[in-house]
């Protein structure tokens, strides 16, 4: 139950870096 959370936060980052990045290489870089 406690990696579901961690899921969609890590969605939420994900979303986060292609409209600032634009791409998925800086989501790659990050240590999620």
């Amino acid at each position: 139950m406690y990696e579901a959370p961690k899921v969609e936060i890590i969605e939420v980052e994900v979303e986060k870096g292609f409209a600032v990045s634009g791409g998925t290489e800086d989501y790659d870089q990050h240590p999620w």
